[in-house]
């Protein structure tokens, strides 16, 4: 089963199309990587697909599925819940650490900023920072990486 569906995402800023008529599909546990020149669109359509930009209006169009729902009709926070987008420009004003940083998409979990992280929350973490092969990299400064 397809776990994410992208289809027909298109997106115009101005007179020139972003994004014309992209599509992809990602499975359970596989990994995706966009590559590109600077402005060709790479964030614009990790954005259009969170639900960060607005596939719907003038110059944007496209279909987000996650399983058999339309994620984009999901509430914010249901959608939080399933896809993070965290940014190349992510900037703290204070230091946080790899683990910290992920530790955030934990909070639409219900795991507070200002209340401990559970013994599940921190394991999740550490699962999601091992397959992304980063968990050695978890005491270090965001600003270092």
């Amino acid at each position: 089963m397809t776990r994410l569906r992208a289809q027909g995402i298109s997106l115009q800023f101005g007179e020139k199309p972003t994004l014309d008529d992209v599509s992809f599909d990602l499975e359970v546990g596989e990994f995706a990587t966009l590559i590109g020149p600077n402005g060709s669109g790479k964030s614009t359509l990790l954005k259009g697909v969170a639900g960060i930009l607005s596939l719907q209006g003038r110059g944007a169009s496209g279909q987000v599925r996650l399983g058999e729902r339309d994620f984009l009709a999901l509430d914010p926070r249901a959608r939080a819940r399933a896809v993070a987008y965290v940014g190349a420009e992510l900037r703290a004003d204070f230091p946080l650490t790899a683990m910290e940083t992920v530790s955030l998409g934990r909070i639409c979990h219900g795991a507070g900023s200002l209340s401990p992280l559970s013994s599940l929350d921190e394991e999740l973490i550490r699962q999601a920072m091992e397959r992304c092969l980063c968990w050695e990299l978890r005491d270090r400064d965001i600003a270092t990486l």
